[in-house]
């Protein structure tokens, strides 16, 4: 049985993609900073409602027990020039296998020209060092 968080999701996605002509979808691996950096996993950016949309990070290999902030921004891993809005930032928290799961409302249109990408940073300020990046890339097409 699906988590309710997660059959929501589905179905305003359903939703969505029932209402629109265009539909995209970006998806990026998450890539450690440095070598002595582990975090991993994947990124996915996509539509909600117009003017909106949901960045899901799960990430995998950190530390267990530790708190990551992201942030979406325009551009490519280490362009960090123009962040995009977010509704209310969320954190990524690892359980004891070093595993995490956050999702984060942006205010974006999709589709958008892009390209964006998503740091993961170390902590939860928002300031800490970068402890990870996804470039995001994926399809745009007929849904």
């Amino acid at each position: 049985m699906l988590p309710l968080t997660y059959a929501v999701t589905l179905l305003q996605f359903a939703l969505f993609s029932a209402r629109t002509d265009s539909l995209q979808i970006l998806v990026g691996p998450i890539e450690p900073a440095t070598a002595s950096a582990s975090v991993r996993g994947i990124a996915e950016l996509f539509p909600d409602v117009p003017g909106r949309a949901f960045l899901v990070l799960r990430l995998a290999r950190g530390v267990p027990g530790a708190e990551h902030a992201f942030q979406l921004w325009r551009g490519r891993c280490g362009d960090e020039r123009e962040q995009v809005p977010v509704v209310a930032p969320a954190i990524a928290r690892l359980d004891e296998n070093g595993r995490g799961k956050a999702t984060e409302e942006v205010i974006l249109d999709l589709p958008d020209d892009g390209p964006f990408h998503v740091v993961i940073r170390a902590g939860t300020a928002g300031t800490g060092p970068v402890a990870g990046c996804a470039n995001l890339s994926g399809n745009q097409g007929a849904a």
